[in-house]
């Protein structure tokens, strides 16, 4: 299965720090947690729906990622992610 995930470069760590720092959608403060979408549109249309303002004013760097869930452990070793660069 393939997971993606839309970030903005700088942003692609995959150990939940910010969540764990400031909490998510479905996580307390304390929690690490890193999302992912189950298709490549979903994972735009999530940022699109958390973007503050008018999405054409939104950065201009976010990244599309796409990792393998069969790289990952039971006991959450992170999933080698990578820009996705097919256009």
């Amino acid at each position: 299965m393939r997971l993606w995930r839309l970030t903005r470069t700088g942003q692609t760590a995959l150990d939940g720090a910010g969540t764990s720092k400031h909490g998510g959608r479905y996580s307390p403060p304390g929690a690490p947690v890193v999302s992912f979408a189950s298709e490549a549109g979903l994972a735009v249309l999530l940022a699109l729906r958390y973007l503050p303002g008018d999405p054409a004013d939104a950065p201009h760097d976010y990244v599309l990622g796409v990792s393998d869930s069969r790289s990952a452990t039971r006991y959450g070793t992170m999933l080698h992610w990578r820009p996705n660069t097919r256009r």
